[in-house]
């Protein structure tokens, strides 16, 4: 295994070898976090997966390390939120019930900027950068239903890399990979004073709110299948 690539090598048609454009797969475990106020939340455990293309561009092997650059977009589902471990209200009925998780549910269009490093003739490791943009298309906020201010468009960064290796001379190619994508926009905005569904297990009285704003932070790990043209 090394850096130092021959001419031939780098040149060679197909797949990892040379240019072109790529389509594919990919999706994988989530593990989402919410910040409520400088407080973050336990994890919630969840999922996603999404559909892209890849325009390369050829290597090059100034400094006797073989380099590429391309661009990627992406569009798929990304489930958000946090949850409550061992936390518990009395509903208006005065029992005692566990709180469910803040759960939203994401159309996500990932734009990204790569850069890869090529390992062996078929293989490569991977970083890239981007913008992540969300539409929450539907969403449970514990204990606030519709009177919350849900933010329906978010942004964020995306940040990873991976590894991707390629199957014989195909046009086949698998890749693990793994990144974070932090929110810049709130993904909800909570004034102070709106009553929940909940109540003080002493006093009987409603439970209102404090001024919240919620920002995401997710990690996702992927794998995923990618065809060469």
């Amino acid at each position: 295994m090394g850096f130092l690539m021959a001419q031939e090598d780098i040149t060679d048609s197909g797949g990892v070898g040379s240019g072109g454009y790529a389509f594919g797969f990919k999706g994988g475990p989530t593990v989402a976090t919410q910040t409520w106020n400088g407080f973050q939340r336990n994890a919630l455990f969840s999922y996603h997966g999404s559909a892209f293309v890849e325009a390369m561009g050829r290597w090059n092997d100034k400094n006797a390390v073989a380099k590429r650059s391309s661009f990627q977009a992406e569009l798929g589902y990304q489930r958000k939120g946090s949850t409550f471990r061992n936390v518990f209200f009395y509903n208006q009925g005065n029992q005692k019930v566990s709180i469910p998780s803040n759960l939203f549910h994401n159309i996500s269009l990932t734009l990204l900027g790569k850069g890869a490093f090529k390992i062996k003739e078929r293989s490569l490791a991977y970083y890239a950068i981007g913008l992540n943009l969300n539409y929450t298309v539907n969403y449970q906020l514990v204990g606030m239903g519709s009177s919350a201010g849900v933010n329906r468009f978010n942004y964020g960064i995306w940040l990873g890399g991976g590894y991707e290796w390629q199957l014989g001379k195909g046009p086949w190619a698998f890749f693990i990979e793994a990144n974070i994508n932090p929110d810049i926009s709130k993904q909800v905005f909570m004034p102070p004073g709106l009553r929940t569904q909940y109540q003080d297990p002493v006093s009987g009285q409603p439970i209102y709110t404090t001024e919240q704003k919620v920002y995401n932070l997710v990690f996702e790990f992927s794998l995923g299948v990618k065809i060469n043209k």
